[in-house]
């Protein structure tokens, strides 16, 4: 007969393993900055540099998704070497958009994780032709 000391024991450490080891550090605009609030023109096309600690896609990178807010942002390098997913803001269907939140999200492995006030759009950040 097993105790109940020892059910609660084993119910913890399955909770313990199934935790979400995922953990963003830092976003950046550049892999050699630390943390910075990331200024993307509201057309997009902005690397961001999302370091992670706890990431592993097992070779599916398809499967992990980042968005910015409610935008996606289009993953372009699965994981670098130095700890870095790197992702490319898409467009903002606003006219501006501060300090949104990034959110990383790997499906086959049910983990998802957030780190406020990420990204801004603004206009600022786009190049008009006059």
């Amino acid at each position: 007969m097993v105790s109940k000391r020892a059910l609660v024991y084993f119910v913890l450490l399955v909770l313990a393993i199934a935790a979400d080891p995922m953990k963003i550090n830092y976003v950046s605009a550049s892999s050699q900055n630390t943390y910075s609030v990331v200024q993307s023109s509201i057309l997009g096309n902005k690397n961001v540099y999302i370091n992670i600690e706890g990431f592993d896609s097992n070779g599916k990178g398809n499967d992990a998704t980042v968005t910015v807010g409610t935008y996606p942002c289009t993953i372009i390098s699965d994981l670098t070497k130095d700890g870095f997913i790197v992702c490319t803001t898409t467009t903002c269907t606003n006219k501006a958009d501060y300090g949104l939140a990034l959110s990383l999200t790997v499906k086959n492995k049910n983990q998802a994780v957030t780190y406020n006030n990420a990204v801004s759009y603004t206009n600022a950040s786009t190049a008009t032709i006059t």
